[in-house]
């Protein structure tokens, strides 16, 4: 079972949330603590710093008795471990994203009604990253699909209240890409959930939470059709654990100014 971590973006991109001096005096010794042991921690993968800004993950249960910290407001956190036999420069890896989506809603979001019959709503985010993998620029991919959230009598919902959804083959769903390799939590017997802690389907409003668990590779040029999700996830040992924390303003449908 995976240790979810808890995120803690910067002050200029969350909510601030104040905390009492006593759990505040143990978190910044707890930290001091860690920076002094020795401990070598295991080698991650270095970010491009025009694109992206790397965090520490740093674990602040004892400020909060165990809570997870999320206080983006057009934004995400995930770290990402990846176990590849295939591709042993990858096996092992560890990706920390802090990722401010502010300036980039109008090519990062997918909120509306487009493709679809009237009254339905959907909701989608995918963040393209340029990312600096041994000394090279590597496109990484981050998708958040939380499927229809507004049905229609064509498109039913998926996704339509604050709740616990876990990983199956439908929405809410996540995907990474990452080295030409597509990595889905709607392969066949993954675990995993994505947690909404904060509904909303209209504009400005504010839809949040947290994730974690397991991604499978999937090889095949499709979309998320899940009739071919169990022949085309034919490698279980080639995965990446994921976790973290998303908050997300959300814009005018599509095609509304």
């Amino acid at each position: 079972m995976m240790t979810q971590l808890q995120f803690w973006p910067s002050l200029d991109f969350r909510r601030r949330i104040a905390l009492p001096p006593t759990a505040l005096l143990i978190w910044t010794m707890a930290t001091w603590l860690s920076a002094c042991s020795g401990t070598t921690p295991t080698p991650a993968a270095t970010a491009d710093a025009s694109s992206t800004t790397d965090i520490s993950g740093t674990d602040v249960n004892s400020a909060t008795d165990g809570a997870i910290v999320n206080n983006w407001t057009q934004g995400y956190s995930i770290q990402l471990t990846f176990h590849s036999p295939v591709d042993k420069s990858v096996d092992g890896a560890v990706i920390k994203l802090d990722r401010d989506l502010t300036d980039k809603v109008a090519t990062s979001f997918s909120f509306g009604s487009t493709h679809m019959l009237p009254p339905a709503i959907a909701l989608a985010v995918q963040d393209h990253v340029s990312y600096s993998w041994k000394g090279n620029a590597s496109p990484l991919d981050v998708q958040f699909n939380f499927g229809n959230l507004v049905e229609s009598s064509a498109n039913p919902a998926q996704c339509t209240k604050a709740n616990s959804y876990p990983f199956k083959c439908s929405a809410p769903s996540m995907r990474v890409s990452f080295r030409s390799i597509t990595y889905r939590s709607t392969c066949p017997a993954l675990e995993g959930t994505v947690v909404i802690t904060d509904w909303a389907s209209v504009k400005d409003g504010y839809f949040a939470g947290h994730f974690s668990g397991t991604l499978g590779a999937f090889f095949s040029g499709s979309t998320d059709d899940c009739t071919d999700a169990a022949k085309s996830c034919t490698h279980p040992d080639q995965t990446v654990d994921i976790q973290g924390v998303f908050g997300f303003t959300l814009p005018a449908p599509d095609g509304q100014g």
